[in-house]
């Protein structure tokens, strides 16, 4: 999606949502935090040096679910702590990569009220990333594995809810 810098802007501003619930992190910091989350989990020299960061991950210990109605942002609540402010970065085709600070709730309100777009989530101590990528799939990779194992637990109740449908 091209200039969705400006989309995410105005979809914010058309709601009003508050700039303290989903603020764009300052250029000075966004290239720190860009830098670090490279360093941290992918494997390019640089964070630009790749489009999908989900194809370059370091770990390749990485736990996945596909979401065939491409609604994964409306199981992040369970996913993450809703009382934390967390990096949210929105991928755009071109490579370029916007920077948010928001908690989960914000996030989950944009992504639903957008069209599709490529996006990362991490905890501030860069701990876990969250992707869900342009295929629908959710990707956790974390170095404690909450992130994973979030995601098996969730992938174990979807499950169940399917055979029960199924039978």
């Amino acid at each position: 999606m091209k200039d969705l810098r400006a989309k995410i802007t105005a979809t914010i501003k058309g709601a009003e949502v508050s700039n303290t619930l989903f603020k764009e992190v300052s250029l000075h910091q966004h290239e720190e935090v860009l830098a670090k989350i490279n360093t941290k989990f992918l494997t390019t020299r640089k964070y630009s040096d790749s489009i999908w960061w989900w194809t370059v991950y370091k770990d390749t210990n990485s736990y996945s679910i596909h979401f065939q109605k491409g609604n994964a942002f409306d199981v992040l609540s369970e996913l993450l702590p809703s009382n934390k402010e967390h990096w949210f970065v929105a991928s755009e085709e071109n490579g370029k990569y916007w920077l948010y600070e928001s908690n989960v709730e914000s996030i989950q309100w944009l992504i639903g009220n957008m069209h599709t777009f490529e996006y990362y989530i991490l905890d501030k101590k860069y701990e876990w990333i969250l992707c869900e990528n342009h295929h629908d799939i959710l990707i956790g990779v974390g170095q404690k594995s909450r992130i994973n194992l979030a995601l098996m637990n969730l992938r174990t109740v979807t499950m169940q809810k399917s055979k029960k449908h199924i039978n």
